[in-house]
């Protein structure tokens, strides 16, 4: 499985694939954490990391990667090659590998990366990596509205609510931080693109006109403002 990242979120949906099929086959994950910490430690997964000589701004970092992952994967001990993204340094290269290994090549899909960037630049580099998951001898996607512009499977990524939920006390202190106390919360986790129709959600829960009904979205980056 060539993850886009160790690091960062978009770990979990190879985390999630790796703890499924683990339970009959042999999975080995292999990505990079920019020098940063795994996002899930867990022992039990076969865990390679691949890092690239520059590692910051990540972009560039992600294309330092493409020569080291197509070698890593050139050693050919592997029966299927799962990629995730489409990303310049995951699909395209196992597409590449796949014509020259002739071994299955999986594509998962969660997100609708190339619209994200208002750069023309790097939207032009996603663009090109896109046109990768026309290579993939099967396709997983996360959303209907995914599946309508790749095809493939639509599989929902789950999420244990009872091992990841947090403990009532610590609840209770944000809530309590946040004024939320009494309160319906609604919450959004994620970057905040506008592809991903954050107004509309702001305009919904705005239409709802209760007090006790509130919002609140967590994000890291610069699109916070």
């Amino acid at each position: 499985m060539l993850a886009p990242s160790l690091s960062g979120s978009s770990y979990l949906i190879p985390y999630i694939f790796a703890k499924i099929l683990m339970k009959k086959y042999k999975v080995k994950i292999i990505g990079p954490t920019f020098g940063k910490k795994i996002f899930i430690k867990d022992k039990s997964v076969d865990v390679e990391k691949l890092e690239p000589s520059i590692k910051n701004p990540v972009q560039v970092g992600m294309m330092n990667l493409i020569p080291i992952n197509f070698a890593r994967l050139m050693k050919n001990d592997f029966d299927v090659i799962h990629a995730f993204k489409l990303l310049p340094h995951t699909a395209p290269v196992c597409a590449v590998a796949k014509k020259i290994l002739n071994k299955p090549f999986v594509l998962s899909i969660d997100d609708y990366d190339k619209a994200s960037p208002k750069n023309i630049f790097k939207k032009a580099i996603l663009s090109l990596a896109e046109k990768s998951y026309k290579v993939a001898d099967q396709i997983t996607v996360a959303s209907s509205f995914l599946k309508k512009i790749y095809g493939g499977t639509l599989i929902y990524y789950p999420i244990n609510t009872d091992k990841n939920k947090p403990s009532k006390s610590a609840a209770k202190k944000i809530r309590k931080k946040l004024g939320l106390e009494g309160k319906v919360v609604i919450t959004y986790i994620g970057t905040l693109y506008e592809t991903k129709g954050i107004d509309i959600l702001i305009k919904a829960v705005r239409k709802i006109r209760r007090d006790d009904v509130k919002l609140v979205l967590f994000e890291f980056g610069k699109e916070t403002e």
